[in-house]
């Protein structure tokens, strides 16, 4: 893994002697009180399966955190990491040539900027490396946790598409495409990728990394899945949806789309199996995988494939 993400931050363990309160294969956000405890009781980050740039990189962050109260009220601070620098989101905190001060003062130079709830300092967005592309993202976007890992699920769903055939001439369709994680590095092996994504500021990101990385064949389109109005035919489609998975309207959509395969990844295998199953009178489902992007926690991430009956 090289970043550290706004999506989600797991406690695993909390030692008695304080030499370890996080077990993190991605620190996305801090609530307030369990950060300020780490900052204050000397608390350090130690992980699983990641990079000890990422680790090091948020310890030389914490200790920033100590004193923020002097400022602004701060119930929540999100972190993005490329393992070298940080960038930090502060919602519902406006900015504060004080609190700047403070975070620059204690943060060793790694702080490399923050989001403020009415403006910016510093550089508020990372840059990661996805498949031969540059993947920028800021602490409030979604991204996943775990991007080594991220990144073998990429690979193995361009395998896959391979595997069944879908290739050069073929017109893939990604839903809940977010910043472009799986539209971007897919767009060099099909003709043309269309990527939908409803949320804001998810979508603002997904227009500037397919413009940085000038490619071509991705059209974007701001729209829930819900109420997007496909046109032409897909060979395939790429679903992602949250961990809520797909409501009766979007499962109506992909029906719609009628793909001849679907790469379904899913943070919630309850929620996967209803929609497969819903599904099943127009999908059968050819293979499903496990993909251990949490090691030591309970959580999976799912990757099935779906193929037309």
């Amino acid at each position: 893994m090289s970043a550290v993400t706004g999506a989600e931050a797991t406690l695993i363990q909390k030692a008695a002697d304080r030499s370890a309160v996080f077990g993190v294969v991605g620190l996305g956000y801090v609530g307030l009180p369990l950060a300020v405890e780490i900052a204050d009781a000397g608390y350090r980050v130690i992980g699983f399966d990641v990079k000890q740039g990422v680790i090091d990189a948020i310890n030389a962050v914490l200790p920033g955190l100590r004193g923020l109260g002097r400022f602004a009220k701060v119930s929540e601070v999100q972190v993005a990491t490329d393992g070298v620098r940080v960038s930090a989101a502060f919602p519902g905190v406006p900015f504060g040539k004080g609190l700047v001060e403070h975070l620059a003062g204690r943060t060793g130079g790694v702080l490399s900027g923050a989001r403020f709830e009415d403006r910016s300092w510093g550089e508020e967005r990372i840059t990661l490396p996805l498949d031969g592309i540059s993947y920028s993202v800021s602490p409030r976007g979604f991204f996943q946790a775990n991007w080594r890992m991220n990144q073998a699920m990429v690979r193995r769903i361009g395998a896959i598409l391979g595997d069944l055939g879908v290739s050069a001439g073929a017109r893939l369709l990604d839903l809940y495409a977010g910043a472009g994680n799986f539209a971007l590095p897919l767009a060099a092996r099909v003709r043309e990728v269309v990527a939908v994504e409803g949320e804001a500021r998810s979508f603002r990101e997904l227009r500037g990394n397919v413009r940085e990385n000038a490619i071509g064949n991705v059209r974007i389109a701001r729209s829930s899945v819900e109420t997007f109005r496909p046109e032409g035919r897909f060979d395939a489609l790429v679903i992602d949806p949250p961990r809520a998975g797909l409501s009766e309207r979007a499962l109506a959509r992909v029906r719609e789309v009628a793909a001849g395969i679907v790469l379904y990844v899913s943070c919630d295998p309850a929620t996967l199996a209803r929609d497969i199953r819903s599904l099943s009178d127009r999908y059968g489902l050819a293979a499903i995988e496990m993909h251990d992007f949490f090691p030591n926690t309970h959580h999976v991430e799912a990757l099935a494939v779906l193929s037309a009956r």
